[in-house]
C-alpha cells in the first residue's frame, strides 16, 4: 500500500502544515515548494505518489472508488498537501505582494528567503554521506543549470515591435514611474496588446504609436481575435516545463513561462475566460489554450516525477547533490540588496506601480538596514533547523 498513511488527527494536521509551508514557498520568488517538501521530509513520498498517478487512478477518483484508489496512491496524503498548499497561497499571496512592493520591506523579505535557502542547502547537503566525484559533478551541474536559468534573459529580436499606448491613468502619490510618460504607457510589446484588450485596459480604438517608426495606429489595427487549433504542441510543452520546474528546488514555473514567451498569452487566455464567465459566456479559444496548458502540466508532472523517482532509487546521493546544486545556483534570485525602479506592468495595471529590481548592489556596512536584514537572515536560517527538529520529534505515521 502507498505511503504515508494518515491514521491520526495529528497526522492530518502535520501534513496540512507541510502543505501550508509548501504553498508559502510557492508564492516566494526564488524559493520552491520542492525545497520545503525536502526539508520537511516528505519530498520522496510526494514524488512517488505523483508518479503513480495514471489513467486508472484518475478513473477511480472520478468514480469515487476511494478504497481501490488507496491501493495505488496515498490519496489522503496528496489531498491534505494540496489543501494546505492552496490555502497558504490564498492567505499569503496578498501579503507577499504588498511586501515586495516596498523598498525596505522587500529587503527584509528577501533576507528571510536568503536565510531559508542557505539553511536548506546545508540541510540537504548533510544527506550526502560521501561526496564522491559523481556527487560533486552533479552539484556543479545543478548549480550551473540553475544559474543559467535564473539569469537568462530573452534576446531582443529585430522583428519585435513595441508601442507607446495612450491610456489615462492616475495612481496619485509621488512615485516616479519609469515607463509612464505624458499619458502614455511606453514600450509595450505587441504580444501584450491582445491581453490588455481582453482585460479591458485598452479598447480597439485606443491610439498607439510605434516606438521605432513613430507612426500612429489603433489597437484594433494590430490585434486580431486569437484563434487556436485544438492541439497546441508548444503550449503543451510549456505547461510540462513549468510543472517540472515547480517540482525542483529554486526554480519558478511562472518564471520559465516568461522565458518561453508564453506568459502574456496564458494571462490573456485567463482574462478572456474570466471576463466571459462573468457574462455567462464561455470563450472557447481560451478554453482550448488553457486545456492544452493543463495537459502539459499533467503529463509533465507524471513524467518528471518518474524521472526524479528513478534517480532517487538508483542514484540517491547524486540526486541529492543535484538538488543542492539547483538551490546554490539560484541564490542570486533572492539577494536582498538591489537598485529599484517603479514600473507599470501592462498586464497588471489594476495593481498600480510595481517595484522592479534593476541590478544587485553591496550595501554600505554602516546602514541600519543591513544589520536588520542580517538579523532576519539569521532568524530564518535557524528556523529551518527548528522545523527539522519538529519533524524529527513528530511521531511518524504508519507506512
Amino acid at each position: 500500500m502507498p505511503k504515508p498513511q494518515l491514521k491520526t488527527p495529528a497526522d492530518w494536521l502535520w501534513y496540512l502544515f507541510c502543505g501550508g509551508c509548501m504553498g508559502a514557498a510557492d508564492v516566494v520568488p526564488g524559493v520552491s515548494g520542492g525545497t520545503m517538501a525536502f526539508i520537511l521530509g516528505y519530498y520522496e513520498d510526494l514524488i512517488n505518489n505523483v508518479k503513480n498517478i495514471n489513467f486508472k487512478v484518475i478513473s477511480l477518483f472520478f468514480r469515487l472508488q476511494f478504497r481501490e484508489l488507496s491501493e495505488h496512491i496515498a490519496w489522503e496524503f496528496l489531498a491534505v498537501i494540496i489543501v494546505g498548499t492552496l490555502g497558504a497561497i490564498a492567505a499569503l499571496s496578498q501579503v507577499i505582494t504588498y511586501l515586495l512592493n516596498d523598498e525596505v520591506y522587500r529587503v527584509y523579505l528577501y533576507s528571510g528567503f536568503l536565510g531559508l535557502i542557505l539553511a536548506s542547502v546545508i540541510f540537504c547537503a548533510r544527506k550526502v554521506e560521501v561526496w564522491s566525484k559523481q556527487c560533486v559533478t552533479a552539484l556543479i551541474l545543478g548549480a550551473g543549470v540553475a544559474f543559467l536559468v535564473t539569469n537568462f534573459t530573452l534576446p531582443s529580436h529585430k522583428e519585435a515591435v513595441y508601442y507607446d499606448v495612450s491610456i489615462p491613468l492616475d495612481f496619485g502619490g509621488t512615485k516616479e514611474i519609469s515607463n509612464y510618460q505624458e499619458g502614455k504607457l511606453v514600450g509595450v510589446k505587441s504580444s501584450e496588446l491582445a491581453a490588455m484588450l481582453a482585460k479591458g485596459y485598452v479598447q480597439y480604438d485606443t491610439v498607439i504609436v510605434n516606438t521605432l517608426t513613430a507612426q500612429s495606429t489603433s489597437v484594433g489595427d494590430i490585434v486580431e481575435s486569437p484563434s487556436y487549433p485544438i492541439v497546441l504542441p508548444w503550449i503543451v510543452f510549456c505547461g510540462a516545463i513549468a510543472i517540472s520546474a515547480m517540482l525542483l528546488p529554486g526554480i519558478s514555473g511562472s518564471y520559465l513561462l516568461t522565458i518561453l514567451g508564453t506568459y502574456p498569452i496564458v494571462i490573456g487566455a485567463l482574462a478572456d475566460l474570466t471576463y466571459g464567465l462573468k457574462d455567462f459566456h464561455l470563450d472557447w479559444d481560451a478554453v482550448i489554450l488553457l486545456s492544452n496548458l493543463l495537459v502539459g502540466i499533467l503529463f509533465g508532472g507524471a513524467f518528471f516525477s518518474r524521472v526524479i523517482s528513478w534517480l532517487f532509487t538508483h542514484y540517491y546521493h547524486a540526486t541529492i547533490s543535484l538538488l543542492v546544486g539547483f538551490m546554490v545556483g539560484a541564490l542570486k534570485s533572492v539577494w536582498p540588496f538591489w537598485t529599484y525602479t517603479y514600473q507599470l506592468l501592462p498586464l497588471k495595471l489594476d495593481n498600480g506601480p510595481k517595484l522592479i529590481s534593476v541590478s544587485p548592489i553591496l550595501p554600505e556596512i554602516h546602514l541600519p538596514l543591513l544589520w536588520t536584514a542580517l538579523s532576519i537572515t539569521i532568524v530564518a536560517f535557524v528556523s529551518v533547523f527548528c522545523i527539522e527538529l519538529i519533524a524529527l520529534r513528530k511521531p511518524q505515521p504508519k507506512k
